[in-house]
């Protein structure tokens, strides 16, 4: 998580209604995250990469495979990618993403890392 307001606003939304203190939530959520693999395009780009939200879900999938293929949800702002978003149950155990108001298969651009 790269700021501290960040940090506040996930324990706000998401950690206060898990029963969880503060410290075993932000535990869960590094558990969590350290579950993902990163494809290596992505670790971090050392170029501009233009590609489609329907590709970066599908390098995400590959580099998951005990996953199920639709657990990963790219977000953009119609030209940048945004985030990829992983989908997970409440214990935690991957789960296919609502796929409503995706935009597939148009270009976005992922910038690189600065």
């Amino acid at each position: 998580m790269p700021s501290d307001r960040l940090i506040e606003h996930e324990w706000e939304t998401h950690g206060t209604c898990t029963g969880m203190n503060q410290t075993d939530y932000f535990r869960a959520a590094g558990g969590a995250f350290q579950m993902v693999k990163i494809p290596p395009a992505f670790q971090p780009p050392a170029s501009r990469i233009e590609t489609t939200p329907r590709e970066v879900q599908r390098q995400f999938a590959n580099a998951n495979p005990e996953f199920p293929a639709d657990a990963f949800a790219v977000k953009d702002d119609g030209r940048f990618l945004q985030e990829v978003r992983v989908c997970l149950t409440t214990d935690l155990k991957p789960r296919d993403c609502d796929r409503s108001g995706d935009r597939r298969d148009e270009t976005i651009i992922v910038r690189p890392a600065r």
